[in-house]
């Protein structure tokens, strides 16, 4: 059985702070700004068909919460409410006076840009934010399919986060032996988490195959065509099945990523496979080359060309919701917040930054002694992983790919920092 969060704790009019914050994003950001991949995954949730172009969950998920929720709104209400009633129960779980500041975390200009757009990498960054909160509370059945779900719902809504998951698990399987003298705890921690993994993708593949009888799709043949395009233009003939090198060239200039939506023909991907293999197996260091500056440019740094554009990807701001060209005020006024903080500290809005952060909690977190260290320790490990994961594989500096490692980065700060408060009094007392 769940008991009741925080029995005993009485409301504080701080709590307050998280009501005003889901209803200004609400305002903001009613239906749900929505771009062509969310119409996608609406259009399957609609239809109750679904592919794995893009993680079924969500549209599954949507499909429900549109049976509630009128304009396809539910999945707003959904995020905002992950978001906002999770940083409660951050500050409720936190037993500090500064814990109620978590709360700033929510209004914060790189976490509210957006908190209010329907994608993949929100949903996902809040169901790990909620994984991680329940590391923040005592050890018990309840809270262990709590954490079970969360993890189930960021890995079956974006793949990749899979990497982003597993210092959750093991931090989590660590606090089950913390205060606890048993032979092997490593070791027993260890199996446990492969253990508990191997489930997790068990259970995601029949419930996306067999539950939701998802249609197979081949997305990983965007990337494959982008490496392709890349090398044509190097070796001065084209290497992508079917499209000459004039029209791949062309492609390229416009831009490094995504090379696939401007050709004027449907590509064979069992082609497209085999033509990739042999030319990263015949051009191993020019393929690692170009995945290394895709992968600077992803976090946020500019480069001399193929990339075309100069800027880094901080002014990136979805001003409408794609379905009208009118803005509602508060919408209006939170773009010009977002924009200006962008503008004037534009690293807050970089991958490097969000790497950089990353490597100094995990290193804070190992050096020191702090409550909730586990916590820090995992969520540090975690942002760093999900950055990483885009190694061989980012296609674009798209500032929703850093979003989980901006909420789990600003909340290791947050622990942090309550932390060596608390020491500080103690040794002040």
């Amino acid at each position: 059985m769940i008991k009741m969060p925080f029995p005993g704790k009485p409301l504080r009019w701080s709590d307050l702070i998280a009501v005003v914050g889901f209803i200004v994003c609400a305002l903001a950001f009613y239906p749900g700004i929505m771009t062509p991949d969310t119409l996608d995954q609406l259009a399957q949730a609609n239809a109750q068909s679904f592919n794995d172009w893009h993680p079924p969950m969500m549209a599954w998920l949507w499909s429900g919460l549109n049976r509630v929720f009128p304009a396809a709104s539910g999945f707003l209400f959904f995020d905002l409410f992950l978001l906002w009633f999770g940083l409660y129960c951050v500050n409720r779980s936190v037993d500090h006076r500064y814990a109620p500041f978590v709360y700033l975390l929510g209004f914060l200009p790189f976490v509210i840009n957006l908190s209010g757009v329907i994608w993949k990498d929100v949903t996902t960054a809040y169901a790990l934010l909620w994984a991680a909160i329940v590391m923040l509370q005592p050890p018990s059945r309840g809270r262990l399919a709590l954490f079970s779900l969360f993890i189930f719902v960021a890995i079956g809504i974006r793949y990749n986060s899979l990497f982003s998951c597993l210092p959750l698990i093991v931090g989590y399987f660590w606090q089950q032996f913390a205060n606890r003298r048993v032979p092997y705890k490593w070791a027993r921690v260890l199996a446990l988490s492969c253990v508990f993994f191997i489930a997790q993708l068990m259970c995601l593949n029949l419930f996306n195959y067999h539950f939701l009888n998802t249609t197979k799709a081949t997305p990983q043949i965007v990337i494959m065509v982008d490496d392709l395009a890349y090398m044509s233009t190097q070796m001065e003939h084209s290497l992508v099945p079917g499209v000459d090198l004039a029209t791949v060239t062309r492609s390229s200039q416009v831009s490094v990523s995504d090379n696939i939506f401007r050709y004027s023909h449907v590509l064979n991907y069992e082609a497209v496979k085999a033509s990739w293999k042999a030319a990263v197996s015949d051009h191993p260091w020019m393929y690692l080359q170009f995945r290394g500056k895709v992968f600077l440019r992803f976090l946020g740094f500019s480069l001399a060309p193929p990339f075309q554009l100069d800027k880094p990807s901080y002014g990136y701001w979805l001003g409408s919701s794609y379905q009208s060209s009118q803005t509602n005020g508060i919408r209006h006024m939170l773009g010009l917040y977002v924009n200006t903080i962008a503008q004037l500290v534009p690293l807050f809005f970089t991958g490097a930054f969000w790497l950089a952060v990353a490597a100094v909690t995990f290193c804070l977190s190992v050096a020191s002694r702090l409550p909730h260290r586990a916590v820090t320790l995992a969520l540090s490990l975690s942002a760093g992983i999900n950055l990483m994961s885009y190694l061989l594989v980012a296609n674009a500096p798209f500032f929703r790919y850093y979003y989980w490692s901006i909420v789990a980065g600003s909340l290791a700060v947050f622990l942090l920092l309550v932390g060596f408060a608390r020491q500080r009094w103690h040794i002040a007392g």
